[in-house]
């Protein structure tokens, strides 16, 4: 599969997801919890398909439309307690990938939130550019090593887009299976589905907290 195959889908082709005529939804390939793994790479500016594939190039920015997010701390992936961003999205073969943000790149999307949230949109109401960002660490053990984080810039979707959006990816079953735990904080999200027998910890008692749709 060539690389060009493997970016995100673009904002043109979004209504095409919907037949306008009979209605018919394009195939979408996902298995519930398994989405194909986007990552950033922080040591390098750039992204890649579970940390093997090549998506850009180094510094290069990477556009994507999120159908659904998650804003949380917790401790995954070996890791200690941090603030996490989980990013759902198609790419150009309709499949449903995932991208898994932390640290500064999170207070960077957090801030990008705060914009938006004026302009009477989310995160799944946008086209989201993410760009890598050089920066120097001030760390005495560090000697000045150099390193990457995310900075956000956005467009917004048509109503069209928006409409295409809600009626195909609402109350899909949007999670990921390994990034899970039952014992998250919830901090922002939206369309983020798990079902409650994904994980034993995980209780209606403890609903994730959405942002309001666009006016």
């Amino acid at each position: 599969m060539e690389t060009a195959t493997l970016l995100p889908l673009s904002s043109a082709n979004v209504a095409k997801l919907v037949d306008t005529e009979t209605g018919a939804i394009a195939p979408i390939a996902y298995l519930p919890g398994r989405p194909r793994q986007y990552r950033f790479d922080a040591s390098r500016g750039m992204f890649n398909l579970k940390g093997e594939t090549p998506i850009t190039k180094p510094k290069e920015s990477l556009t994507l439309i999120p159908i659904a997010f998650r804003i949380f701390r917790d401790s995954i992936l070996g890791q200690s307690t941090k603030r996490w961003a989980e990013l759902f999205f198609l790419n150009q073969d309709h499949q449903v990938c995932n991208l898994l943000l932390h640290g500064y790149s999170v207070d960077n999307l957090m801030g990008l939130n705060e914009e938006i949230f004026y302009d009477q949109v989310n995160l799944c109401q946008i086209e989201l550019t993410i760009t890598p960002a050089e920066r120097t660490s001030k760390a005495p053990e560090a000697k000045n090593s150099r390193f990457f984080i995310a900075e956000f810039s956005f467009k917004r979707l048509s109503l069209e887009a928006i409409a295409t959006q809600e009626s195909i990816f609402k109350g899909m079953p949007l999670w990921r299976e390994d990034t899970l735990t039952g014992d998250a904080e919830p901090i922002l999200s939206y369309n983020y589905n798990p079902p409650v027998e994904a994980c034993p910890q995980l209780t209606a008692a403890e609903p994730a907290t959405e942002l309001p749709a666009a006016a």
